[in-house]
């Protein structure tokens, strides 16, 4: 720690202890680990007002992962360090930069997502978005008016900017796909976002390593973090495909409601798989590369403790492919697509085991990196990826158990996705047993990775019909951990039908 913050006071100290620790590994993730590890750390020693939005934003999280209670010393700490943040934001004498406002409604949405106050969240988030909104009208007008005279628009000067802003633009285009995802018709700010960040198109480009380094190794830290990174915006990419495909799918069902056969739906299909497709096996090939070298290749023990490292962003890597995987329309593995189908539910179980190596990892190890290097990926997308869409009823479970283990990554509360995820499964068995009588459903093939057909139930377990699958889901958050949910199988979606309605808690 730098020796100009050993004045700070001792409960600020602590918690900033526990952000480089804990905290900001957590919510790096495996693309925004430069920005939460390295610049925030530095900009702390240089800004008051990121140094207590940071104190508070560790503080509200480690309330949150020992399940403190509202109203607690800690969370008056977090309040009282949210309030010292805002006056040294506007306090006399302070710089008024915009970016510096941006960066405060990003930390204080994520504080206000931990403190489950999801309307102040909304509030923060907007505000964030409307500072990148501006500061993307002002940019864009520049580079079309190289010779305007200088103005108050060179505060949007992206040069005065002592921070990553593309991960920003990531941290909150993060947020809304969670957003999107729990309330799945809602008008979504994502087009915006994913258009002026760059990061996010990567994928399309991403080609496995190569050439090997200086000293002959294909499995390098900067090789494993990049696949690793890829591996999520891919996956981030498939979500939006599917939802993009479930509207495809209702619009050829408005315009011939006899059926949806298996001939239509491949015509249907979203002209993006074969993007995803070829992302994909030049993720696999870079997972065949790294797993032939971790094979042959000699460790010394000096170097013990970095091919640990190594091996854990390696099964993260491994854990998200696999994630990919399932949520692919066709497996690049598996023409077959009867065999393709057949093989879900391993394919799903497969996916929980490698999340629980994952968190077993953690609980052993800890979350802390080794330095600045090794990328953390996401446990929890995949795991409900399983719990919401996922096959076999045992399996399902085991999803939404390992959920209840209290953990945020990015904006993404656990407890809350896991209380999703019961209620969805609850909801498809109440639906299957009704639609398994109706003999007009039988002809209906609705082809994505959340409903493709009876052959993907496990031998034994209770079926799902496909059209009972859940489609559509809109959230309503309260106060507290309270929400009101709106769930609409595929039926109901085709059909324009209302839903129905429960209340979770958390």
């Amino acid at each position: 720690m730098p020796l100009h913050l050993s004045s700070r006071p001792i409960n600020e100290l602590r918690s900033y202890r526990f952000y480089l620790e804990v905290t900001a590994p957590s919510l790096a993730g495996a693309m925004h680990g430069k920005f939460w590890l390295d610049e925030i750390p530095r900009l702390c020693s240089q800004d008051s007002a990121i140094w207590h939005g940071i104190v508070s934003l560790s503080s509200a999280y480690e309330s949150y992962v020992s399940g403190a209670k509202p109203k607690t010393i800690e969370n008056k700490f977090t309040l009282q360090q949210c309030n010292s943040a805002i006056r040294s934001m506007i306090g006399p004498g302070s710089p008024q930069n915009w970016w510096r406002a941006l960066f405060i409604s990003t930390i204080f949405t994520c504080i206000s997502i931990l403190d489950d106050d999801y309307d102040q969240a909304q509030i923060q988030f907007k505000s964030a978005y409307n500072l990148l909104r501006e500061f993307d009208t002002e940019t864009g007008l520049e580079k079309s008016n190289q010779s305007r005279s200088a103005g108050p628009r060179n505060l949007y000067s992206a040069s005065s900017i002592p921070m990553s802003l593309p991960t920003l633009r990531s941290i909150l285009i993060g947020f809304e796909m969670r957003n999107n995802r729990l309330s799945s018709t809602r008008v979504s700010q994502l087009p915006t976002l994913l258009s002026r960040d760059d990061s996010m198109s990567q994928w399309r480009s991403y080609a496995a390593p190569q050439h090997p380094s200086a000293v002959g190794h294909y499995l390098t830290v900067a090789n494993l973090g990049q696949a690793v990174s890829i591996a999520e915006i891919l996956f981030y990419h498939l979500a939006i495909s599917s939802q993009q495909y479930a509207n495809e799918m209702k619009a050829s069902y408005a315009a011939d409601k006899r059926c949806l056969t298996e001939t239509r739906w491949q015509q249907s299909r979203s002209k993006g798989n074969s993007a995803h497709c070829l992302c994909f096996k030049e993720i696999q090939k870079a997972v065949g590369i790294f797993s032939s070298e971790f094979e042959v290749r000699q460790w010394p023990r000096a170097k013990a403790a970095e091919k640990a490292q190594l091996q854990r962003a390696f099964l993260s890597l491994r854990l998200m492919q696999a994630t990919n995987r399932f949520m692919l329309q066709d497996d690049p593995d598996e023409p077959n697509r009867l065999k393709r189908t057949k093989n879900l539910p391993g394919l799903c179980t497969h996916i929980v085991d490698l999340a629980e190596e994952m968190m077993s990892l953690e609980r052993t190890y800890g979350c802390k990196r080794s330095g600045d290097t090794i990328p953390n990926s996401t446990v929890m997308n995949p795991l409900y990826v399983v719990a919401m869409s996922g096959f076999g009823a045992e399996t399902r479970q085991r999803a939404v158990h390992l959920l209840r283990r209290p953990r945020v990554e990015g904006l993404w509360d656990s407890l809350m996705a896991a209380s999703l995820g019961d209620i969805i499964q609850s909801r498809e068995k109440a639906a299957s047993q009704e639609y398994s009588k109706k003999e007009n459903m039988k002809e209906i093939c609705i082809d994505d990775y959340t409903s493709r057909g009876w052959e993907a139930e496990a031998a034994g377990q209770q079926n799902i019909h496909p059209l009972a699958r859940v489609c559509k889901t809109i959230m309503a958050l309260g106060k507290g951990k309270q929400a009101s949910i709106g769930l609409r199988t595929w039926w109901e979606w085709l059909e324009d039908l209302p839903g129905h309605e429960v209340t979770i808690q958390w």
